[in-house]
């Protein structure tokens, strides 16, 4: 199948998969990718977490692939007339909840950030720019 032929295919089944389990104007993602592997797979993907508020959940779900790449999926679903559809749809490479640092690193940090603190040189491949002063450029 020529490649220009692939993508119309692509873009047809994932069209049929958002109105099937997408809620209007959801986005999957996948949008503009082709891929050899669904990103989900219902026998390996293992829910985690289910947290149902009236007519909104939040579902979570872990799955490892072949590659040993470990994804933590987010799932926002609503309650409408035909049933539960998925609102937003966020992956991660972390298990939700873990601190982007250190929690000790932070503590550190936060300490250090008073008015008076001296600001670290730059790094030399960095440098200050903009009539202001403002923003960081790479040199």
């Amino acid at each position: 199948m020529p490649a220009p032929r692939v993508f119309e295919a692509w873009a047809a089944e994932l069209a049929d998969l958002v109105a099937t389990h997408f809620a209007p104007g959801a986005r999957t993602g996948q949008e503009g990718a082709l891929s050899s592997s669904p990103a989900h797979d219902p026998s390996a993907e293992q829910i985690t977490d289910v947290d149902v508020d009236e007519d909104s959940a939040t579902v979570r779900s872990v799955i490892q692939t072949a590659g040993n790449t470990t994804y933590y999926y987010e799932y926002q679903l609503l309650r409408g007339d035909d049933g539960w559809r998925i609102s937003q749809l966020s992956t991660f490479l972390d298990p939700p909840g873990t601190p982007l640092i250190d929690p000790a690193r932070a503590e550190a940090l936060m300490q250090s950030a008073t008015p008076e603190a001296i600001l670290p040189d730059l790094q030399a491949h960095l440098r200050l720019r903009g009539a202001h002063g403002l923003g960081l450029g790479f040199g």
